[in-house]
Protein backbone atom coordinates (compact mmCIF):
# COMPACT_ATOMS: atom_id res chain seq x y z
CA UNK A 1 0.00 0.00 0.00
CA UNK A 2 1.24 3.76 -0.89
CA UNK A 3 1.56 6.07 2.13
CA UNK A 4 -0.71 9.32 1.00
CA UNK A 5 0.86 12.27 3.33
CA UNK A 6 -2.35 14.48 4.28
CA UNK A 7 -2.24 17.79 4.40
CA UNK A 8 -5.04 19.25 7.21
CA UNK A 9 -6.37 22.66 5.98
CA UNK A 10 -8.82 24.65 8.31
CA UNK A 11 -11.27 21.40 9.58
CA UNK A 12 -10.54 19.74 5.89
CA UNK A 13 -8.23 16.93 5.42
CA UNK A 14 -6.74 17.46 2.01
CA UNK A 15 -4.63 14.34 0.22
CA UNK A 16 -1.96 16.45 -1.25
CA UNK A 17 -1.01 13.34 -4.11
CA UNK A 18 -5.08 13.98 -5.27
CA UNK A 19 -4.64 17.50 -5.35
CA UNK A 20 -1.42 17.37 -7.57
CA UNK A 21 -3.07 14.91 -10.07
CA UNK A 22 -6.32 16.64 -9.98
CA UNK A 23 -4.58 19.92 -11.23
CA UNK A 24 -1.79 17.86 -13.61
CA UNK A 25 0.70 19.18 -10.88
CA UNK A 26 4.10 17.14 -11.59
CA UNK A 27 7.44 16.44 -10.54
CA UNK A 28 6.49 17.34 -7.21
CA UNK A 29 7.87 16.67 -3.56
CA UNK A 30 6.01 16.89 -0.44
CA UNK A 31 8.42 18.05 2.28
CA UNK A 32 8.64 16.71 6.08
CA UNK A 33 6.09 19.82 6.65
CA UNK A 34 4.04 18.74 4.30
CA UNK A 35 4.74 21.50 1.81
CA UNK A 36 5.16 20.83 -1.47
CA UNK A 37 8.34 21.80 -3.90
CA UNK A 38 7.66 21.29 -7.84
CA UNK A 39 10.02 21.09 -10.61
CA UNK A 40 7.56 22.73 -13.04
CA UNK A 41 4.52 24.74 -13.11
CA UNK A 42 1.48 25.16 -11.14
CA UNK A 43 -1.65 26.22 -12.81
CA UNK A 44 -4.90 26.34 -11.00
CA UNK A 45 -8.29 27.70 -12.47
CA UNK A 46 -11.56 26.61 -10.72
CA UNK A 47 -14.06 29.16 -9.17
CA UNK A 48 -14.47 27.30 -6.34
CA UNK A 49 -11.44 26.70 -4.35
CA UNK A 50 -11.28 30.10 -2.84
CA UNK A 51 -8.04 28.73 -1.14
CA UNK A 52 -4.94 27.16 -2.29
CA UNK A 53 -5.70 23.52 -1.27
CA UNK A 54 -2.08 22.86 -0.23
CA UNK A 55 0.55 24.51 1.10
CA UNK A 56 3.57 25.51 -1.77
CA UNK A 57 7.37 26.42 -0.88
CA UNK A 58 9.19 26.51 -3.90
CA UNK A 59 7.78 26.16 -7.64
CA UNK A 60 10.59 25.98 -10.55
CA UNK A 61 8.20 27.45 -12.77
CA UNK A 62 5.01 29.76 -13.30
CA UNK A 63 2.72 29.72 -11.03
CA UNK A 64 -0.91 31.03 -11.99
CA UNK A 65 -4.22 30.93 -9.84
CA UNK A 66 -6.54 33.50 -11.20
CA UNK A 67 -10.02 33.03 -11.61
CA UNK A 68 -10.30 31.14 -8.43
CA UNK A 69 -12.55 32.92 -6.07
CA UNK A 70 -9.49 33.47 -3.67
CA UNK A 71 -9.81 35.71 -0.72
CA UNK A 72 -6.34 34.62 0.42
CA UNK A 73 -2.89 34.15 -0.85
CA UNK A 74 -2.04 31.76 2.10
CA UNK A 75 -0.77 28.15 0.58
CA UNK A 76 0.85 30.75 -2.49
CA UNK A 77 4.96 29.62 -2.86
CA UNK A 78 7.54 31.26 -1.14
CA UNK A 79 9.40 30.83 -4.48
CA UNK A 80 8.09 30.87 -7.89
CA UNK A 81 10.82 30.46 -10.68
CA UNK A 82 8.53 32.40 -13.31
CA UNK A 83 5.75 34.31 -13.34
CA UNK A 84 3.01 34.70 -10.27
CA UNK A 85 -0.82 35.69 -11.64
CA UNK A 86 -3.41 35.44 -9.18
CA UNK A 87 -5.67 37.56 -11.02
CA UNK A 88 -9.22 38.04 -11.47
CA UNK A 89 -10.14 36.80 -7.62
CA UNK A 90 -11.64 38.21 -4.90
CA UNK A 91 -8.28 39.05 -2.84
CA UNK A 92 -8.15 42.52 -0.55
CA UNK A 93 -5.04 41.81 0.84
CA UNK A 94 -1.13 40.71 -0.57
CA UNK A 95 -0.07 39.15 2.57
CA UNK A 96 1.53 35.52 1.84
CA UNK A 97 2.40 36.58 -1.54
CA UNK A 98 5.85 34.72 -2.54
CA UNK A 99 8.90 36.51 -1.38
CA UNK A 100 11.11 35.75 -4.30
CA UNK A 101 10.21 35.87 -8.01
CA UNK A 102 13.06 35.01 -9.88
CA UNK A 103 11.97 35.97 -13.56
CA UNK A 104 8.44 37.16 -15.30
CA UNK A 105 5.70 39.45 -14.34
CA UNK A 106 3.68 39.60 -11.04
CA UNK A 107 -0.09 39.86 -12.21
CA UNK A 108 -3.24 40.71 -9.81
CA UNK A 109 -5.26 42.98 -12.03
CA UNK A 110 -9.35 42.68 -10.98
CA UNK A 111 -9.13 42.06 -7.48
CA UNK A 112 -10.11 44.41 -4.03
CA UNK A 113 -7.04 44.79 -3.12
CA UNK A 114 -6.43 48.51 -1.50
CA UNK A 115 -2.62 48.41 -0.77
CA UNK A 116 0.10 46.94 -2.20
CA UNK A 117 1.74 46.01 1.61
CA UNK A 118 3.33 42.35 1.09
CA UNK A 119 3.99 42.55 -2.63
CA UNK A 120 7.05 40.34 -3.74
CA UNK A 121 10.00 42.33 -3.94
CA UNK A 122 12.24 42.88 -6.82
CA UNK A 123 9.96 42.45 -9.50
CA UNK A 124 12.38 41.08 -12.59
CA UNK A 125 9.43 42.11 -15.23
CA UNK A 126 5.86 44.02 -15.53
CA UNK A 127 3.62 44.59 -12.28
CA UNK A 128 -0.02 44.68 -13.09
CA UNK A 129 -2.13 46.08 -10.34
CA UNK A 130 -5.13 47.28 -12.65
CA UNK A 131 -8.52 47.29 -11.52
CA UNK A 132 -8.52 47.24 -7.76
CA UNK A 133 -8.77 49.79 -5.05
CA UNK A 134 -5.39 51.22 -4.90
CA UNK A 135 -5.65 54.65 -3.24
CA UNK A 136 -1.41 55.26 -3.97
CA UNK A 137 1.57 53.48 -4.88
CA UNK A 138 3.36 53.16 -1.38
CA UNK A 139 5.01 49.89 -0.73
CA UNK A 140 5.16 49.27 -5.26
CA UNK A 141 8.51 47.22 -5.37
CA UNK A 142 11.20 47.79 -7.65
CA UNK A 143 9.69 46.48 -11.11
CA UNK A 144 12.27 45.72 -13.99
CA UNK A 145 9.48 46.46 -16.51
CA UNK A 146 6.56 48.82 -16.77
CA UNK A 147 3.99 48.98 -13.48
CA UNK A 148 0.15 48.66 -14.46
CA UNK A 149 -1.70 50.75 -12.35
CA UNK A 150 -5.08 51.87 -14.69
CA UNK A 151 -8.54 51.95 -12.75
CA UNK A 152 -7.93 52.39 -9.41
CA UNK A 153 -8.48 55.23 -7.58
CA UNK A 154 -4.96 56.32 -6.49
CA UNK A 155 -5.11 59.88 -6.23
CA UNK A 156 -1.58 60.99 -5.38
CA UNK A 157 1.75 61.10 -7.43
CA UNK A 158 3.90 60.15 -4.61
CA UNK A 159 5.74 56.81 -5.31
CA UNK A 160 5.61 57.66 -8.59
CA UNK A 161 9.02 59.32 -8.96
CA UNK A 162 10.88 55.85 -9.44
CA UNK A 163 8.50 54.77 -12.72
CA UNK A 164 8.17 57.96 -14.87
CA UNK A 165 7.93 56.40 -18.40
CA UNK A 166 7.14 52.87 -17.13
CA UNK A 167 3.88 53.43 -15.31
CA UNK A 168 0.59 53.48 -17.10
CA UNK A 169 -1.94 54.86 -14.89
CA UNK A 170 -4.48 56.02 -17.06
CA UNK A 171 -8.37 55.84 -15.49
CA UNK A 172 -7.21 57.22 -12.02
CA UNK A 173 -8.16 60.01 -9.83
CA UNK A 174 -5.07 61.21 -10.47
CA UNK A 175 -4.99 62.01 -14.12
CA UNK A 176 -7.63 65.02 -13.54
CA UNK A 177 -4.02 66.67 -12.50
CA UNK A 178 -2.21 65.19 -15.19
CA UNK A 179 -4.27 65.73 -18.07
CA UNK A 180 -3.43 69.46 -17.36
CA UNK A 181 0.09 69.56 -18.17
CA UNK A 182 0.30 65.69 -20.05
CA UNK A 183 4.37 65.46 -19.62
CA UNK A 184 5.33 61.93 -17.72
CA UNK A 185 8.81 63.99 -16.97
CA UNK A 186 7.26 66.59 -14.84
CA UNK A 187 5.91 64.01 -12.31
CA UNK A 188 9.23 64.33 -10.89
CA UNK A 189 9.54 68.11 -10.24
CA UNK A 190 6.15 67.88 -8.47
CA UNK A 191 7.20 66.74 -5.19
CA UNK A 192 9.16 70.60 -5.28
CA UNK A 193 5.82 72.40 -5.14
CA UNK A 194 4.02 70.09 -2.81
CA UNK A 195 0.37 70.61 -3.92
CA UNK A 196 -0.98 67.75 -3.52
CA UNK A 197 -1.09 65.60 -0.22
CA UNK A 198 -4.03 62.68 0.66
CA UNK A 199 -6.93 64.02 -2.01
CA UNK A 200 -5.96 67.96 -1.39
CA UNK A 201 -5.05 70.27 -3.54
CA UNK A 202 -3.58 73.53 -3.30
CA UNK A 203 -4.79 75.65 -6.32
CA UNK A 204 -2.44 78.27 -5.97
CA UNK A 205 0.64 76.15 -5.97
CA UNK A 206 -0.81 73.97 -8.92
CA UNK A 207 -1.31 76.92 -10.49
CA UNK A 208 2.10 78.26 -10.01
CA UNK A 209 3.47 74.52 -11.31
CA UNK A 210 1.54 75.07 -14.38
CA UNK A 211 2.96 78.94 -15.18
CA UNK A 212 6.61 78.12 -14.28
CA UNK A 213 6.46 74.76 -16.61
CA UNK A 214 4.79 75.95 -19.81
CA UNK A 215 1.39 74.65 -19.09
CA UNK A 216 -0.72 77.43 -17.69
CA UNK A 217 -4.37 77.13 -17.55
CA UNK A 218 -6.45 78.84 -19.33
CA UNK A 219 -9.35 78.71 -16.89
CA UNK A 220 -10.96 78.28 -13.54
CA UNK A 221 -9.14 75.82 -11.53
CA UNK A 222 -11.76 75.53 -9.04
CA UNK A 223 -14.17 74.98 -11.73
CA UNK A 224 -12.26 72.97 -13.66
CA UNK A 225 -12.06 70.24 -10.85
CA UNK A 226 -15.58 70.68 -9.78
CA UNK A 227 -16.44 69.25 -13.02
CA UNK A 228 -14.52 65.78 -11.83
CA UNK A 229 -16.34 63.11 -10.75
CA UNK A 230 -13.97 62.50 -7.91
CA UNK A 231 -14.40 64.53 -4.88
CA UNK A 232 -11.33 66.49 -4.72
CA UNK A 233 -10.62 68.82 -1.76
CA UNK A 234 -9.67 72.14 -3.11
CA UNK A 235 -7.83 75.41 -1.42
CA UNK A 236 -7.13 78.77 -2.84
CA UNK A 237 -3.79 78.29 -0.32
CA UNK A 238 -3.08 75.92 2.32
CA UNK A 239 -0.71 77.46 5.40
CA UNK A 240 1.06 74.29 6.23
CA UNK A 241 2.53 73.44 2.55
CA UNK A 242 5.01 75.85 1.11
CA UNK A 243 6.08 76.72 -2.06
CA UNK A 244 9.80 76.87 -1.76
CA UNK A 245 11.12 80.59 -2.93
CA UNK A 246 14.10 78.94 -4.66
CA UNK A 247 12.28 76.54 -7.07
CA UNK A 248 12.02 79.23 -10.01
CA UNK A 249 15.44 79.83 -9.33
CA UNK A 250 16.60 75.97 -9.28
CA UNK A 251 15.04 75.53 -12.55
CA UNK A 252 15.50 78.96 -14.14
CA UNK A 253 18.11 77.07 -16.29
CA UNK A 254 15.76 73.92 -17.25
CA UNK A 255 12.53 75.44 -17.73
CA UNK A 256 11.30 74.69 -21.72
CA UNK A 257 11.59 77.55 -23.92
CA UNK A 258 7.69 78.40 -25.52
Amino acid sequence: MIYLKRYKIFEDTVNIEEVCEQYGIKNYTVNNDNTVDVDGNVYFRDDNIKLLPVNFNIVNGYFKCYNCNLTSLKGAPKSIGNTFNCDKNKLTSLQYSPEVLESGDYDCNSNMIKSLKYITTPIPGDLNVEYNHLTSLEFCPTVQGTVYCSNNEINTFRDFYFYKDDIIFKNNPICDIYDLFKDIKLIDRIRDYNFEVNGKISLSLLNQFLIDWGHEYDGNLREYFNRKKYNWKLESDVPEWRYSEDVKEKYRFYRPRY
